[in-house]
């Protein structure tokens, strides 16, 4: 997982299944410090939409082959290419877990009670479903 803390108190957390290819997932990323300063931990979870082996594949495993996945995963999704070994990264599995849970687009937010949201959703709104998913 590629982990933003919350801000303060841990109110409650998210996990997105994310594609560091998506437009709609790097809008929400762009959210996530809003989230954070909620109370909101956000954790991301490797999702290539187009398959392994693709372009998102490739960039997603050289954000979780980075030794500050945090950091690499802010300049991906600025359009800034990062220089990552290979190394024996989780994303195939993440992509699994995402496909057994029935996510087949990104962003795929998760509740901390289970409840997948597909799709995009402003940072509000986000915070009042992971409040309410206690």
């Amino acid at each position: 997982m590629v982990i933003y803390p919350a801000v303060g108190e841990t109110k409650s957390h998210i996990t997105v299944f994310t594609d560091t290819t998506c437009p709609y997932c790097h809008k929400l990323h762009e959210e996530v410090g809003q989230l954070n300063k909620m109370g909101v931990e956000v954790r991301y979870m490797a999702f290539p939409r187009q398959g392994l082996g693709s372009p998102g594949d490739e960039q997603l495993q050289a954000v979780w082959c980075s030794k500050d996945r945090k950091s690499a995963m802010d300049r991906m999704v600025d359009g800034k290419d990062i220089k990552a070994a290979k190394c024996d990264n989780p994303v195939s599995k993440q992509y699994e877990l995402g496909q057994s849970i029935g996510v087949n687009g990104t962003p795929a937010i998760v509740l901390a009670d289970g409840q997948v949201i597909p799709g995009y959703q402003p940072a509000a709104q986000v915070a009042k479903l992971a409040m309410g998913a206690k």
